[in-house]
């Protein structure tokens, strides 16, 4: 969950620098280096807390849909799983799954979060 959102809040940032400044504007505010979160929170009223949580919500279903549901749903129509058409035949052993598995998640997720720092510099 953490790194999907990484990579959306990366590709709005880059979205917002690519087009044009009034394009998302009233959307997306500019990075502040000197922001405090704090003071914004306490001085602006909740409507537009609330506002900025809705448009950052429907983004990120927006994207999840995009990206993860809609291809998910092609390629199960594909029937791409019936293995008797790949070229290859992978096998997968797990000696520990208890271990094994969430190593490996931690290593794809440090790996994803050190791919995103070096595509932001």
């Amino acid at each position: 969950g953490i790194t999907h959102m990484l990579v959306i809040t990366v590709m709005v940032i880059q979205l917002r620098d690519v087009l044009h400044k009034d394009v998302l504007q009233g959307i997306i505010r500019p990075n502040d280096p000197n922001t405090n979160l704090m003071r914004i929170l306490l001085v602006e009223p909740i409507s537009n807390h609330i506002r900025r949580i809705v448009v950052s919500c429907a983004i990120y279903t927006l994207l999840v849909v995009l990206f993860a549901y809609a291809p998910l749903r092609f390629v199960n129509g594909l029937d791409v799983f019936d293995m008797s058409w790949w070229p290859l035949k992978p096998t997968f052993s797990y000696i520990c799954l208890e271990v094994q598995l969430p190593v490996e998640l931690a290593v794809f997720h440090l790996v994803a979060l050190h791919v995103l720092d070096y595509g932001k510099a």
